[in-house]
């Protein structure tokens, strides 16, 4: 729970940072910067709650009393990884075409996250029956998460 929360600040403390050092001489790019600094943040934290889980599962013993509740966690994580997504999307036409082209797999990566996360969520409320599939669910959450922070880390914007 503690590093949910220095999570947490660190992100804001880095928006904070990114809003007063992008300047007033580039508001798009800036902002787009931001953005993408923001889902890099955000990928991460959702990549590494959904491997805590996946590690979590694959113990024979593992306490499934708070599945529903790490399953709740990174759904809204990468909720805000969509919402932010779509948000650098609606920059992209003043983008130079490479990194259009990462912001159009950010945005396809974010929607597959979304299907796993929708079929984690139904077999989470169906339980320890289906533990291994929910570790499946959630490495591939992990993957995703991962890979749309790398395409957000490569940004020229």
């Amino acid at each position: 729970m503690m590093s949910k929360h220095v999570n947490l600040m660190a992100l804001c403390l880095g928006a904070a940072a990114m809003a007063f050092a992008g300047g007033a001489n580039d508001p798009a790019g800036s902002s787009a910067q931001q953005l993408s600094s923001q889902i890099v943040s955000e990928a991460r934290a959702t990549g590494k709650a959904a491997g805590e889980l996946a590690a979590a599962l694959k113990k024979k013993n593992a306490d499934l009393s708070n599945l529903n509740e790490s399953v709740m966690a990174i759904e809204k994580s990468a909720a805000e990884v969509s919402r932010l997504a779509a948000e650098l999307d609606a920059k992209r036409a003043g983008m130079p075409a490479k990194d259009a082209a990462e912001v159009e797999r950010i945005r396809q990566l974010s929607e597959l996250m979304q299907v796993f996360l929708n079929n984690k969520k139904e077999l989470a409320q169906e339980g320890a029956a289906k533990r291994d599939l929910i570790r499946v669910q959630a490495e591939a959450v992990q993957i995703r998460a991962a890979l749309i922070a790398k395409s957000a880390s490569k940004l020229g914007v």
